[in-house]
């Protein structure tokens, strides 16, 4: 295949820092994912004391779990084995120099460590299906803002200082297409458009509070991405 699999220099520290992980690390970080429960909107992965930046190789773990399912469903990749060997393959050629002996062992125990865990972890494996449930629509919204302003209004015969103003809003979304084109739309808004949201986001929020109850009651885990 044509396509190459290339590690942003940004992740690379954290690659460095998984490639160095002893045996018994690795089983933590296993059991670690083998046990998570869906985050709230608010909490952060705990660090734990015996793995240090637990949470930016836990995170990073997610990304490369969503990056394999990716490319696989766009066929860039044949199969897991295929994804490790052009990680591991692009990881070699931007680490420091070592010793050849000490770098072929541990890239086959960080071959195995990756394949266990992106492979048979079943948390991973719900968090990427609610996450390309979501995306599975034709726009997704990525910021939104709200910029208020006051408009003067002027006379129309002559430019003197204005004695009446208008106060305006423009919501400003921006949000994703196919192949991750990002586009943005403005609506003006005055401010019985904003009481309407304000309903409307209350309503919806107490609906969700509701639905979380549900899920609940029936032992329902929420992924909330």
């Amino acid at each position: 295949m044509s396509f190459e699999l290339r590690i942003p220099p940004d992740n690379l520290p954290i690659m460095e820092k998984i490639f160095d992980l002893t045996e018994n690390q690795k089983k933590i970080i296993y059991t670690k994912f083998k046990t998570h429960k869906p985050l709230k909107y608010d909490e952060e992965i705990p660090p734990i004391e015996e793995i240090e930046d637990f949470p930016k190789i836990f995170d990073f773990i997610v990304i490369l779990y969503r990056l394999y399912h990716n490319l696989l469903e766009e066929q860039l990749i044949e199969d897991i084995d295929d994804f490790i060997l052009q990680l591991s393959n692009d990881f070699i050629k931007q680490i420091k120099s070592e010793s050849s002996e000490d770098i072929d062992t541990k890239i086959l125990s960080l071959k195995q460590f990756f394949k266990e865990l992106l492979t048979t972890v079943t948390p991973l494996f719900y968090f990427q299906k609610a996450t390309n449930l979501l995306r599975e629509r034709s726009k997704l919204i990525l910021k939104t803002r709200i910029i208020s302003d006051i408009r003067p209004v002027f006379k129309e015969e002559t430019i003197d200082s204005p004695n009446y103003c208008l106060i305006t809003h423009n919501l400003r979304i921006q949000y994703s297409k196919e192949f991750n084109t990002k586009k943005k739309v403005f609506f003006a808004l005055d401010h019985q458009d904003l009481i309407n949201f304000q309903k409307q986001i209350e309503r919806a929020l107490e609906k969700e509070e509701e639905l979380k109850k549900l899920c609940q009651k029936v032992g329902l885990e929420i992924f909330e991405v």
